[in-house]
Formats: C-alpha cells, sequence, structure tokens
C-alpha cells in the first residue's frame, strides 16, 4: 500500500511502536493507586511532560501539559476554559479547524463577539488587520500554526511581535504542526498550544495541551481529580510515555526528516504537471504555494470530482485524501481552498497528498502511475 495521506493520521515510526508495546506490557497499572506499579506510571508520565516541554521549548516554571484524548479535546479544554463573559472579543480564523470554530460558536451563545480573519493567498491566516482588530475587550485569539488543508504556514513572529507581553490568552492548534514545525513557546510568549499523537506518529487517542501555569484552564468534566483537577480520569500510562517519547524522537530527527519531505514534493510537483487526460492535456493545476509547509500538496483536477479519484487510487491500494478529513462530506468547498483561488464550481476537484518519514521516491513514481492510469479511465 501507498500512504500519502499523512495530514489526516500517521503510522507509528517503529521504534515508537517497540516501546510503545513494551510500555503496555509493562505499565497497566491505575498511576494512582497509590502502589509500587502505580508509582512507575507516575514516573512515566512526569518524564512524558518533561519531554513534551523540551519539545516545545515551554519551560517547566512557565508551562504544564495537560494529557488529552487528542487534538479536538486540548482545543476544547483550551477555548472553554478560558470563561468568556458577556462582551468579551475573541478573534479567529473563519477557515479553522472544526475543533475550534464550532467551539467558539458555542461560546458565542453568551453573547461573545468574535472577529474572523481571511486566510491569505498562502492558505495561512492573514494578520495584516490582527493589530487593529484587538481592543481592551479581547481576551482570546485562536489560530493554526499549520493549515491541515492548505499546508500554509502562519506567521507566528507577526504573531507573536502583535501579542506578547499582552494579557491576552493566545492559544495555537499545532496539532497539524506539531512535530513538523519548530515550536518555540518561550520565544513566542503563547499562552497555550494543543497537539495531538496520531498526526506525528505517535500514538492514537492521546494528545496534550501545554499551558501557563498562571492561565490554567476551567475543568471541563469531573471525576477523581486527576491531573490536578483539570482532566479527571485515570490516565493511561503507555501511551502518554509514548506521546513523550515521540515528541522527544521527532525533535531530534525534525531537520533530517523535513529536507527528505522537501525532495518527495519537489519530485511529486514536477510528476504531477506531466500526467495526461484523453486530450494530451495536463489536467492538474497545483494550488499549494511554495512557501507553504511541505508536508501537504494540493493538486487540483479540471473537470474531475476529487473525492471519485481518491476512491479510484484507494481501488488500487493508493491512499490519499480529498482534504480536511474532518469536513470531508461538506458540499461547499471550505475558506481554506477559496484563499487559494478555487470556488464552488471548479473546487471540487481537490487531492490532498500528505508526506511523512516512510514515504519514498518509489512512493511517489508508483502514485503517479496509477493516477496517470485513473485519470485516462476516469
Amino acid at each position: 500500500m501507498i500512504y500519502l495521506d499523512n495530514a489526516a493520521s500517521t503510522p507509528l515510526l517503529p521504534i515508537v511502536k517497540e516501546f510503545y508495546f513494551d510500555a503496555i506490557d509493562r505499565y497497566y497499572a491505575n498511576p494512582h493507586a497509590g502502589h509500587a506499579l502505580s508509582h512507575e506510571c507516575l514516573r512515566l508520565r512526569d518524564k512524558a511532560r518533561a519531554q513534551i516541554l523540551k519539545a516545545a521549548n515551554a519551560d517547566s516554571n512557565d508551562y504544564t501539559v495537560i494529557f488529552t484524548s487528542g487534538g479536538t479535546e486540548s482545543n476544547n479544554l483550551a477555548l472553554l476554559g478560558t470563561e468568556l463573559e458577556e462582551g468579551d472579543e475573541i478573534i479567529t480564523c473563519e477557515a479553522e479547524h472544526p475543533s475550534i470554530l464550532n467551539v467558539i460558536k458555542e461560546i458565542e451563545k453568551k453573547n461573545v463577539r468574535v472577529h474572523y480573519l481571511a486566510l491569505n493567498s498562502t492558505g495561512a491566516p492573514d494578520l495584516t488587520n490582527l493589530e487593529q482588530l484587538i481592543t481592551s475587550k479581547t481576551q482570546l485569539i485562536a489560530l493554526t500554526l499549520l493549515h491541515n488543508e492548505t499546508g500554509g504556514l502562519l506567521d507566528i513572529d507577526q504573531l507573536s511581535n502583535i501579542t506578547y507581553g499582552s494579557s491576552i490568552h493566545v492559544h495555537i492548534d499545532a496539532v497539524q504542526g506539531f512535530g513538523k514545525r519548530e515550536i518555540d513557546m518561550n520565544d513566542w510568549g503563547i499562552n497555550s498550544l494543543s497537539f495531538a499523537g496520531h498526526k506525528f506518529h505517535g500514538p492514537n487517542s492521546s494528545g496534550a495541551l501545554i499551558v501557563k501555569n498562571n492561565q490554567l484552564p476551567k475543568a471541563l468534566f469531573f471525576g477523581g481529580g486527576q491531573q490536578d483537577g483539570l482532566r479527571s480520569g485515570t490516565l493511561d500510562a503507555a501511551a502518554v510515555a509514548a506521546l513523550g517519547f515521540t515528541a522527544q524522537h521527532n525533535a531530534k530527527e525534525k531537520l533530517n526528516e523535513t529536507k527528505k519531505i522537501q525532495e518527495l514534493n519537489s519530485l511529486c510537483r514536477e510528476k504531477l504537471l506531466t500526467l495526461k487526460d484523453k486530450q494530451q492535456n495536463c489536467p492538474i493545476d497545483i494550488i499549494s504555494c511554495e512557501s507553504a509547509s511541505p508536508y501537504i500538496l494540493l493538486a487540483n483536477f479540471e473537470n474531475m470530482q476529487g473525492a471519485i479519484l481518491m476512491r479510484a487510487l484507494s481501488n488500487k491500494n493508493v491512499i490519499v485524501g480529498t482534504g480536511s478529513a474532518c469536513s470531508a462530506d461538506s458540499k461547499k468547498i471550505s475558506p481554506a481552498l477559496k484563499s487559494l483561488g478555487l470556488n464552488d464550481q471548479n473546487g471540487f476537484g481537490v487531492l490532498r497528498i500528505s508526506f511523512a518519514w516512510q514515504n519514498t521516491e518509489s512512493d511517489v513514481i508508483q502514485f503517479i502511475e496509477e493516477l496517470q492510469e485513473v485519470i485516462l479511465d476516469y
């Protein structure tokens, strides 16, 4: 199988799989049971917390880690946990992930005002008017570090220059970007950051919210008071340990992996433009910006449906995406695709090709060969 849908989910790294399965066998106790094995589980948790803070360059004196079930829970905890009130204001982007946008829609019901930024032509949040939108009532800014559809990269330095030292809670959704971009929470001065294990070769159903110690969120649900009452429930010690292990490993290998991914992206761009339809024309427009993350490549196929192409490729054991897997059934194209120049008439031919460490040049070549057959059979 050729797997090129890594923006949706990634396979475990072999080294992570070995570590994780060993931890499952050895550390199955309830971490809060009070006996020797539970103490070992707590030791694993604390080590994972330290590994994650180091990977995010977040000082342990200023930040803590709340372990969650993944990105959606982490985003919910960060946003709902700020306890905004009537009259407060939020700034976000119109093309955020549903786990940001739908939470904000709930917050709006409190008569909280929301300002929506557009995406710029690179597929990243347009910060041009951000400073003008900030008022004394602005309590929360929530933006994505690496856009899950476009690969657009948030200008985090510009954001930091505007917000650093302010009382505004700045939340960064790094679910797609963690392990792919350099993270520097100390330098950025942001208040919270979310990520999920399955997006960077860690365990499924694992994630975390890194948050400033002096701005801890209100708990969303209640139980035994684990994690200082911020997220009750028995921790999966093995998954937490594997999450920290993956974060540490990726931080060490990021530069080498990124170079490889850039080469695969360039090869795929080149080969896509050699494909021909039945009229011997190239039906493909590569819509990903050159400055976008190399991990995600978008191509639009003229007079074709991306969903049909995806299914045909799947029948050939080639797996790609058509856009964000969290909104794949929509009848309208997303604001993200519109930012790249598409519309509801010509924007349904998009395939999202996303790369990871396990992909090779051979994968790209085989994908192109199978895609050529699919186009001619369309």
